[in-house]
Formats: C-alpha cells, sequence, structure tokens
C-alpha cells in the first residue's frame, strides 16, 4: 500500500539558492501592490496552468487583488469555469472570467489595466510585439512568465542564426527570455540556472510548494473542480495509464492489451473529439493529470504511466509511480 496520503498543510520546500528567495524586495513590492488592491492577471489555457496561477496566488497571498482569465481551449473548459466559480476555498476572492480564445483574452486584459501580468509564455516574434506594445501603452505594467511544463526549461526553441538574430531584436528565444519581461516562476531554478546561465538570478523566483503539495493540499476542491469523481474499483495491484500527445498513438493503444494490470487512457485536454479505443477506461481529459495520478498512486500498489514527453514526469515523486517515456 502506498505511503501517499491527502495532508491539509504540507511543508515548503527549501529555497533554491539559484531562485529570488520569498522574503526578498520582490515580495514587498507584491504586498504593496496587493495592499492598493492593483490587479494581478493570469491569462491559462490549460488545467495544469490553472494549478500553477493558483499556487502563484496562494504563494504571494494575494487572492483579493487576482483575476484569472480562462482560455476556452481545453475540453470541459466552460464546466470547470461554472464550478470554480461555486467553490468555497482560499481563492474565492479571485476574480474569474472565461474567453473564447487567446484574443478576446487580451482584450479583456486590456480592459482590466493590470500592474501586473502573469503569462505561460513570451516567446516568439508575436507574443513580443503583443506585449511591446502592451507595455507602451501602459507603461507601467510588469510582465512575468510563469512555468508550463517542460517547455519552460528549452533552450532549443531557437537555433543558429535566426536565434542571435531574434535575440539581438529583443524578441524572446527561451521562456523569460523576453526584453519586457520582468521576471520568471519556476518550479526548479536550478535547471533553469543551468540552461540559461546568462539569465539574471535575482530575475528568477521559485514557486513554493511543489505542484504535488498543492494537489494534494487542495485534492478535494480539484476533485469538485474537474469533475474528477471515478467509479472504477482498482481489479489489480497494478495500474497501467497511457497519456496521450495531441496526436494519440493507436498502434500503442492497440498493443495496451497485452499488460498486466488494469488500464486506463488520459487523452491529451486539447484534443476535441477523441477516438474510444476497445482497451482501457477513459479518464476525463480536462482532470490534470496530477490530480489523477496521485489519486490512483494511493488506490495502486504500482502506477505505470507511458507518455511522450508529458510534463507530468516533472511534478510527481512518489515511490510507487514509474514513468516510460514512448
Amino acid at each position: 500500500m502506498s505511503a501517499l496520503v491527502i495532508v491539509t498543510r504540507p511543508p515548503l520546500t527549501a529555497p533554491d539558492r539559484n531562485a529570488t528567495s520569498f522574503s526578498s524586495a520582490y515580495r514587498k513590492d507584491t504586498e504593496s501592490i496587493a495592499m492598493k488592491n492593483i490587479d494581478n492577471v493570469f491569462v491559462v489555457t490549460k488545467p495544469l496552468q490553472l494549478m500553477v496561477a493558483l499556487s502563484i496566488i496562494e504563494q504571494l497571498n494575494i487572492p483579493d487583488a487576482s483575476t484569472i482569465i480562462i482560455v476556452s481551449n481545453f475540453h470541459g473548459s466552460n464546466s470547470v469555469f461554472q464550478r470554480i466559480l461555486r467553490t468555497q476555498w482560499y481563492f474565492s476572492g479571485v476574480r474569474f472570467y472565461l474567453e473564447d480564445n487567446n484574443p478576446n483574452a487580451y482584450r479583456r486584459v486590456a480592459r482590466i489595466r493590470p500592474r501586473n501580468l502573469y503569462v505561460d509564455g513570451d516567446v516568439g516574434v508575436r507574443r513580443h510585439v503583443k506585449f511591446l506594445f502592451m507595455k507602451l501603452f501602459k507603461l507601467n505594467l510588469n510582465l512575468y512568465v510563469y512555468e508550463e511544463g517542460v517547455g519552460t526549461y528549452r533552450a532549443d526553441i531557437y537555433r543558429g542564426l535566426k536565434k542571435v538574430m531574434l535575440s539581438c531584436a529583443g524578441v524572446a528565444t527561451f521562456f523569460g527570455g523576453g526584453l519586457v519581461t520582468k521576471k520568471i516562476f519556476v518550479y526548479q531554478p536550478s535547471k533553469y540556472r543551468r540552461n540559461f546561465p546568462k539569465y539574471r538570478k535575482e530575475n528568477i523566483v521559485q514557486i513554493e510548494p511543489r505542484l504535488q503539495d498543492f494537489v494534494l493540499r487542495y485534492f478535494s476542491s480539484l476533485q469538485n473542480i474537474f469533475n474528477y469523481y471515478p467509479k472504477d474499483i482498482p481489479k489489480d495491484r497494478i495500474c497501467n495509464v497511457y497519456v496521450t500527445s495531441w496526436h494519440p498513438d493507436y498502434d500503442f493503444i492497440n498493443s495496451f492489451d497485452r499488460f498486466d494490470g488494469d488500464k486506463f487512457i488520459k487523452p491529451h485536454p486539447h484534443i476535441r473529439n477523441f477516438q474510444r479505443p476497445i482497451t482501457g477506461t477513459i479518464i476525463e481529459r480536462s482532470a490534470p493529470a496530477e490530480l489523477v495520478f496521485l489519486d490512483l498512486a494511493r488506490k495502486y500498489a504500482q502506477l505505470n504511466i507511458f507518455h511522450h514527453g508529458s510534463s507530468v514526469e516533472m511534478y510527481l515523486d512518489a515511490p510507487n509511480i514509474a514513468f516510460f517515456h514512448i
């Protein structure tokens, strides 16, 4: 039986020396902003980003001075939005909006005119132009990038001459590297520093606590928000889960049947129409993988997760969870 349990208040992780400490001047700046009730706006486009945004809001203790704009481009986003509005918890003071697409989300940002804007990325010419214009029209806007998965740590998004030319123009060639980006919030500052050694240490903020601890702390609320109430009773000691990418590998799914143990399939949240296979129980698409797998890890002696480079491997740490990159 796994030792993984749900706790009410897990300890914070030790601050990474490559990150700005929580007691730094940045915290003082943010607290003064919160006292003035100047909005902090987060734009999120998938369940993982929603949980990261909530983690940062809790860390900075700014629920009453924060707005989250959910972009409706993942499965079940409208239902998630409706349920989160009805949830009574620490984040009840946060204002939530639902927008159909990214352009509408940023029109909403322009109407709110926040002091601080938190986004999942700043890479590329389009985002550079968008944030530059926002900065020009609102000179005191602070732009922050928050971790959104494995892509945050990638140093190979651009290569060669194109990378050099974009960098010279102030365009971000990696997450957090934009000319107008003030800081980046990440879970693994040391890893970020290794990949981007020239990035200023004081501009890296460690997100505390770990995402796994955040999910365990608010498990029942997240379970309700994402409508994750599995009815399947474990029939075996072993559980196998296939986490799809945007394009499911149906050849792998067809071979899934020969595996020992119970079988589940977790489609990517952005897949609108998923072809239901013969083998395996389908897990609710809008439910974050981190929430689902922590639940399964409590129910099974062994949890095997097969994926195509999913970010979930970065965020879970339990002795009975094994990851297999296919």
